[in-house]
């Protein structure tokens, strides 16, 4: 069965029966909630929000359930994560997983060239595919929030978040603040 190992593993098993399978389909129906942050792009402002579309559904349940149990913090998310069933997640993982993200809009040119070439320099290809583009457990990256990847390379970088793997952490940890900005803003001029 999908996904059951997985589930298993965050602790969800206990709640699904074994008959369960997602549906994308449902999955755009609760989706209405998170689209209110997730869908919104916002150009200007401070806006962090992630963009969902295209994550592979095996990061979003392991993000979804790391909000639950609290290995992951933010007021917003861990309260609707916590009302979340092993369906319900899989369901909206598959919904975000089958979208096809973009470029996000309003990247910094100038920023994404300096980031190219910085970004040559990371291991980050090893574990999220030549395209950036995600797989299994690893993040889609390309078209992401630049605020959001910059945050997000700040809290790696100060061992506020921890990077999955030693190699990929550590190299985080060398980025200048002016690097980070590039890089995200390389990130995000990638479909």
């Amino acid at each position: 069965m999908r996904n059951v190992a997985f589930a298993a593993a965050t602790g969800w098993l206990v709640a699904v029966p074994c008959v369960a399978l997602a549906d994308r389909v449902a999955g755009e129906g609760k989706a209405e909630v998170c689209l209110l942050c997730h869908g919104a792009i916002v150009l200007e402002g401070k806006h962090y929000t992630p963009v969902l579309d295209g994550q592979p559904a095996a990061y979003l349940i392991a993000q979804l359930s790391a909000y639950k149990t609290g290995k992951r913090t933010d007021a917003t998310m861990n309260t609707n994560a916590a009302s979340l069933s092993a369906v319900d997640a899989q369901d909206l993982a598959d919904f975000f997983a089958s979208r096809k993200p973009g470029p996000y809009p309003g990247f910094d040119s100038e920023r994404a060239g300096s980031g190219t070439k910085v970004l040559a320099q990371l291991p980050c290809r090893s574990c999220h595919g030549s395209d950036y583009s995600g797989s299994g457990a690893a993040a889609h990256l390309a078209g992401q929030n630049p605020r959001y990847t910059a945050s997000e390379l700040r809290s790696i970088r100060s061992g506020k978040r921890l990077h999955p793997t030693s190699d990929g952490g550590e190299a985080v940890k060398t980025l200048t603040d002016d690097d980070i900005l590039n890089v995200a803003h390389a990130l995000a001029s990638m479909n």
